[in-house]
């Protein structure tokens, strides 16, 4: 993790449905554990900009991980289907941020110490889509309760799209 330089940058277009959670980009370190989430959510989370569920308006969130694994959230902005934000993330011998820009709310920027470890870290970007118990609303690895939950939801297609990617290392 000292070691780490890496900086990423994009343009991202979520196409999501109302009521959907993905994430979009993460810094994992060996195992499962993430040091660095980005996500659009379209959810109840009431500290958030928007924070309400399903009404189409989804909140960009940045959760990062410090001192004693606590994870601190921050809203960068919201987006609706098919409007773009900037995306651009730093990872700097573990110092961390996370800046978005959005039409609605301009540049918001995230950031922390990340606390040190020696497991290996990577970074990975995409379209990660989030699913719960459909019973009982929290987190599940079943992928069976995912695609109840998908259906429950009414969640049947997502997309999104990254364009002008820039990923450096040093």
């Amino acid at each position: 993790m000292a070691q780490t330089r890496e900086h990423f940058s994009a343009i991202v277009t979520p196409m999501l449905p109302a009521g959907a959670r993905t994430f979009v980009a993460q810094y994992h370190v060996e195992g499962l554990d993430t040091l660095v989430k980005v996500y659009v959510q379209d959810a109840l989370e009431r500290r958030l900009l928007d924070g309400q569920a399903g009404n189409g308006v989804s909140d960009v969130v940045a959760r990062l991980r410090g001192a004693g694994g606590e994870e601190a959230t921050t809203a960068l902005g919201t987006v609706r289907s098919g409007e773009s934000f900037n995306l651009d993330v730093r990872f700097d011998q573990g110092a961390a941020s996370v800046s978005v820009d959005t039409t609605t709310h301009g540049k918001l920027r995230a950031a922390g110490s990340i606390e040190g470890d020696a497991r290996a870290i990577y970074f990975k970007f995409g379209d990660y889509a989030q699913a719960l118990d459909p019973a009982t609303g929290k987190p599940t690895s079943d992928p069976a309760k995912w695609d109840a939950w998908f259906r429950q939801q009414r969640i049947d297609k997502e997309l999104v799209r990254f364009s002008h990617v820039v990923f450096e290392r040093s």
